[in-house]
């Protein structure tokens, strides 16, 4: 749908499809090295979540070359088509794909803070173990847990809103 869309509108575009989970941060991190700077999330919170990671990861190790570069080089923007899609509800989105298409002929760029996570290394607390990104909402104990048992019962080809309700209640 969003594809059609695009492709009526006459927007263009370089699309990527996605395989597997963290695959989009991939994309996303080659783009970047290629020079693109504006990127369209297709999807959910996950596909959201992997294009920020994409993004800042680059930016990341690009700094650590001693190159320009900031996270306020880049646009981010997203078409919502996950099940839960809360980044949309956070910031103010439309959740219709089509008004969401619609501003990209002329966008309304907002600032977002973006939350950098380290797991430290308990034997050298100057290392990092694992980096990731945020810029939407974090959890960590229960509701880490209950995402866990929705992302797994998601690669099982299960779907719907009602996969985060049952998963809190079991």
């Amino acid at each position: 749908k969003a594809e059609a869309r695009l492709k009526a509108d006459g927007i263009v575009y370089h699309g990527n499809r996605t395989g597997r989970s963290g695959n989009a941060m991939e994309i996303t991190v080659d783009a970047c090295m290629a020079g693109y700077r504006k990127f369209l999330a297709v999807g959910g919170d996950g596909t959201v979540h992997d294009v920020l990671n994409g993004i800042a990861t680059y930016v990341d190790w690009a700094v650590s070359e001693g190159r320009k570069v900031d996270m306020s080089d880049f646009t981010l923007g997203v078409l919502p088509l996950g099940s839960g899609n809360d980044w949309i509800k956070s910031t103010g989105a439309p959740k219709n794909l089509n008004r969401a298409v619609d501003l990209l002929s002329d966008p309304v760029l907002k600032k977002q803070d973006v939350v950098r996570v380290s797991v430290l290394d308990p034997e050298n607390l100057d290392r990092s173990l694992a980096v990731s990104y945020m810029a939407n909402v974090g959890g960590i104990g229960i509701d880490a847990r209950v995402c866990e048992r929705v992302n797994a019962q998601k690669t099982q080809g299960k779907r719907g809103k009602i996969l985060y309700v049952t998963s809190l209640l079991h």
